[in-house]
């Protein structure tokens, strides 16, 4: 008898243990999350936390606003909908009933030893899809346990919805101040997840002095663009940047403001002659605008994509209320903490998009010079026409041309940012993705494959770190995952990857080429000259 009953004691002592470790206290209330397992390994999921009120009616294009505080346990159990987008920049088709407006949640992934014993480092990952897509429910919680929060990495990994689009970027009159809006709302979206997981991340084991912000394509240039802020000048530690473009080459204050104000119109809400100087004027349109159901706004912000009218990047907001970026960009680079930072893209990224400038293996010429002048304006060349006729020679079969997205917007990015970085005396790595046989273990539709002359491809890295299109892994892939996510978790714990890195020195252009043998393990070598001839072509059109 006696034993049953110590047995019972000890069935009753565990489950109390575990509920311990499942209800965290915040500032604003409890939640109650899961014990997530994957092959292997178990870690602690918290999936549905809100970090600001709801963006919906009345504060639909408004700057987040603070949470208020809950009663009771909040159940924290299952990704949140992600935020509402509809746009062809992303392979992937998420029907409207299957997203949401009320979307400002994020996720927090720990271990056991994190939630008892505390102060592990912490991720704070800003997800990409264009400005325009995707969301954290892309992202499988298992491999994410798996590569950080696991008993073996103990890192507390964060992931968070943001708005998006037109939601997220509406940019009606930059060159006043409103009261109803501000601009860059996808960027304050970030920044009040970030000053959330800096105040309450410590009830999840994690670190607050050991934030690292990491994103990937256009989420690696929000993290970038963050990092450059004043605003996030106590609240992050390290940064990586993974595909990021680099913010420098363009920023401007009328940052979709042609595409919004088309929206505007097409949506009954604004005409040809609305006058944009006056804010009056401007709330009325945007009380219009918030009186419309979501899904007409997001039809509408297709129809004006297809006439090339897409929202992207932030918005250099100096002028306005509570700015992201008080100075110029230039000047904010130049200023930039010295914080270490690690980035890098695949070896083929976007190889092939030329928008109609190679079509059925010919050159456009009309098209390529089109897609010349507006890359080298991006540039900031001296000479626009002279550099669009330097890019014309450059790009001017086939193949060269199909490289042009490639060279300037990622390959002299990462090259810049890694410059720029090691200018401030901060530890700087480059890396390349090289491994090209990933097969099916990238997986994003039927009938959608990727040809190998293409591979790795943008974001089929991400298969393996963070689960984003994860198919079906071979025992070779199993291990690529492990050697892959390792050099990260090196970075997030102690500022270097490992694997035979190398601090970057921008005369020699050095990265690590990272690519796996039969095995599965990693087979990386130090390599010099970072895509010098691109670098140094972009970069010597600003003279």
């Amino acid at each position: 008898m006696l034993s049953v009953v110590a047995l019972l004691s000890s069935i009753v002592a565990v489950f109390c243990v575990e509920d311990d470790l499942l209800i965290r206290q915040l500032s604003l209330g409890a939640v109650h999350g899961r014990i997530l397992s994957a092959p292997n390994v178990t870690g602690y999921a918290f999936q549905g936390i809100p970090y600001a009120e709801p963006p919906i009616g009345g504060l639909r294009f408004m700057a987040p606003q603070p949470k208020n505080h809950w009663d009771g346990v909040l159940e924290t159990k299952a990704y949140r909908k992600d935020c509402m987008w509809n746009t062809s920049a992303s392979p992937a088709h998420v029907p409207y009933d299957q997203l949401s407006e009320d979307c400002l949640y994020l996720n927090i992934f720990s271990s056991e030893k994190c939630l008892k014993e505390g102060n592990c480092s912490v991720v704070f990952f800003i997800h990409g899809g264009a400005w325009r897509s995707e969301g954290p429910s892309f992202f499988k919680a298992e491999t994410l346990i798996e590569n950080f929060a696991s008993e073996e990495r103990n890192i507390v990994f964060v992931n968070f919805a943001y708005r998006l689009g037109f939601l997220g970027l509406v940019n009606l009159a930059p060159e006043i101040e409103l009261l109803s809006t501000v601009q860059n709302l996808a960027l304050h979206d970030q920044l009040t997840a970030l000053k959330f997981i800096k105040k309450e991340i410590s009830s999840f084991g994690g670190d607050p002095n050991k934030i690292t912000l990491m994103g990937h394509s256009s989420g690696g240039d929000n993290a970038y663009a963050l990092y450059l802020s004043p605003q996030t000048s106590d609240l992050i530690s390290q940064v990586i940047v993974m595909a990021g473009p680099d913010n420098s080459f363009h920023t401007f204050s009328d940052q979709n403001t042609k595409a919004s104000r088309k929206i505007a119109e097409l949506a009954g809400c604004a005409t040809e002659k609305t006058d944009y100087s006056r804010a009056d004027s401007v709330e009325d349109v945007l009380k219009c605008l918030r009186a419309l159901p979501v899904e007409e706004l997001l039809d509408l912000q297709r129809v004006v994509e297809a006439t090339g009218l897409e929202f992207t990047k932030e918005a250099l907001d100096q002028g306005g209320p509570d700015p992201i970026f008080p100075y110029p960009m230039a000047d904010l680079i130049k200023k930039k903490r010295p914080l270490p930072i690690l980035t890098g893209t695949t070896k083929k990224e976007l190889n092939g998009v030329t928008f109609g400038a190679v079509a059925d293996g010919s050159i456009h010429v009309d098209k390529l010079l089109a897609f010349c002048r507006s890359t080298v304006g991006l540039a900031k060349a001296v000479n626009i026409e002279e550099g669009a006729k330097q890019c014309m020679d450059r790009y001017s079969d086939p193949v060269s041309a199909e490289e042009i997205f490639n060279d300037f917007f990622f390959f002299t990015s990462a090259y810049n940012v890694a410059k720029s970085s090691f200018e401030t005396g901060a530890p700087t790595y480059l890396y390349q993705f090289e491994y090209s046989d990933i097969g099916r273990a990238h997986y994003v539709k039927p009938n959608y494959s990727i040809p190998k002359h293409r591979r790795p491809f943008h974001g089929q890295e991400l298969a393996y770190l963070l689960g984003i299109y994860r198919g079906a892994f071979t025992p070779k892939d199993v291990q690529i995952q492990k050697q892959w996510s390792q050099l990260f978790v090196n970075f997030i714990n102690t500022g270097n990857p490992g694997f035979g890195f190398e601090p970057f020195y921008p005369g020699r252009g050095n990265y690590l080429a990272i690519n796996f043998d039969s095995d599965g393990e990693m087979a990386a070598k130090v390599t010099e000259g970072f895509h010098f001839e691109a670098v140094n072509f972009w970069n010597g059109l600003k003279g």
